[in-house]
């Protein structure tokens, strides 16, 4: 059963679809049309993380997005919608939903 089978039914959350880079070999991504591949920038220009991500996904800037165990971060900037999708990120804490922050 694929990943995307699961997720359809709810078995999986939709942050399961986000595969980290060290899980998958640098040709994985491509055989998975649906994916593409996400490069993670500071506003030092040093890269914080990579990922695949579905490929519908689209980001805006100053909005959070949760990666899962690539992290939580507030985009700063999309610097490419292409392939690879690049942001500027920085980190930040998880709030959960009806928190005072």
């Amino acid at each position: 059963m694929s990943l995307r089978k699961l997720a359809y039914d709810g078995v999986l959350a939709p942050g399961a679809i986000v595969r980290g880079a060290d899980a998958a070999s640098p040709g994985s991504l491509r055989a998975m049309s649906s994916m593409t591949p996400l490069v993670l920038l500071d506003v030092q220009e040093r890269e914080v993380g990579r990922c695949g991500i579905e490929s519908w996904v689209t980001f805006e800037a100053g909005h959070s997005v949760d990666l899962g165990p690539v992290g939580y971060f507030r985009i700063l900037d999309v610097r490419s919608s292409g392939d690879p999708v690049v942001l500027v990120v920085e980190p930040t804490e998880r709030t959960p939903p009806g928190a005072l922050s």
